[in-house]
């Protein structure tokens, strides 16, 4: 007869082992690990400045973190720092308004919700936030509503990029509109002058009907491309090799 022969216990573990990790991982997604993605907890997009960073989630809110000494994380919190992303308070948002995107300056942030609407918070010493005030006590720790200042009643914002001390951004009519310091012409309407709520930025050397496809905002200048292909900077001084 032939004898049985018990099989090696390296290979009996090694056999369990095979068994139960695809079960422990099952079970262990399925009730201890929160899906990353499913709980919006993954950031799709993100900004940096000069010392602090945002991002959105997969549930349009908006989170921050770094230096907060100009209330920029806009979490409520004014002069507490972050080295982990805090939620941004909803400030003047409506309760059913998400973030779609979002851009962070020198201690400012601005972003756009999905109600079209441009929302900032941050320092507002040169009237960056785009809400009518400036100067000393006029930073907000939550989001405020940039007022419509040059832009028509039905035009709503398509981008928004916040720099150092200003804020430009483009509108559902491809037109550039800019607040915030205006020392240098940052803002592009012909003047050098401050404003604390959007202005329209001039047509400069572009074309009837070219309109503005993208624009960022630097630390004293800002620079935009046109629906033509061509790039514009400052007062909208076409740029050329």
């Amino acid at each position: 007869m032939k004898r049985y022969k018990k099989p090696n216990r390296i290979v009996q573990v090694v056999f369990l082992v095979i068994l139960l990790v695809p079960l422990f991982l099952f079970i262990g997604r399925r009730y201890f690990i929160k899906d990353v993605d499913s709980a919006g907890t993954q950031l799709n997009s993100i900004s940096t400045g000069d010392n602090h960073s945002c991002g959105i989630n997969g549930h349009g809110e908006g989170y921050c973190w770094g230096y907060n000494y100009k209330g920029q994380l806009g979490n409520g919190n004014t002069g507490t720092d972050s080295n982990v992303p805090v939620l941004v308070n909803k400030g003047a948002m409506g309760s059913s308004v998400t973030f779609s995107s979002i851009s962070v300056g020198g201690s400012h942030t601005c972003a756009i919700g999905s109600d079209g609407k441009g929302y900032c918070w941050g320092s507002n010493s040169n009237g960056q936030l785009g809400n009518s005030s400036s100067g000393s006590g006029a930073d907000s720790n939550v989001p405020v509503l940039v007022n419509k200042g040059a832009m028509g009643s039905s035009v709503t914002f398509s981008s928004i990029s916040a720099g150092g001390s200003h804020t430009c951004a483009i509108g559902s009519d491809g037109e550039g509109y800019c607040w915030g310091l205006g020392t240098y012409g940052r803002l592009g309407n012909g003047g050098t002058s401050q404003s604390p709520t959007p202005v329209l930025v001039s047509r400069g050397a572009r074309n009837p009907g070219v309109t503005f496809i993208s624009i960022s905002a630097g630390s004293s200048h800002t620079c935009a491309i046109g629906s033509d292909g061509e790039g514009y900077f400052g007062e909208m001084v076409l740029m050329v090799d």
